[in-house]
């Protein structure tokens, strides 16, 4: 009986350890996502792989091409596990557009 009160706390302590804005519309086909993971959690590391999974999920359900447009920590930086957070806005493109928009980068 312990063990299943141990475990059943231990599982509300970790739901409360990670938070997300969702994908959030900033302009056309142009979107924000926010990542946060605590240290037990992942930290920095899995935040950035959380979000970047979510916002390519997110474009793959729209049957459309994920393209990053800016990437950053978000977290506090005198924190000890400094960034324990992300913040990305990205835009899903329509598939052929991606060539397009890789010429115009110079890519």
């Amino acid at each position: 009986m312990q063990v299943l009160v141990f475990a059943a706390l231990m599982a509300l302590t970790m739901t409360g350890c990670a938070a997300s804005t969702g994908v959030v519309p900033i302009g056309p086909d142009t979107y924000a996502l926010s990542e946060m993971r605590a240290p037990v959690r992942g930290g920095g590391p899995e935040a950035w792989r959380v979000l970047l999974a979510e916002a390519a999920e997110f474009c793959q359900r729209q049957g459309r091409v994920f393209s990053l447009l800016d990437l950053r920590p978000n977290s506090d930086p005198y924190s000890r596990y400094y960034p324990v957070a992300f913040s990305a806005m990205f835009q899903c493109l329509v598939p052929t557009s991606v060539g397009r928009q890789a010429a115009l980068l110079g890519s």
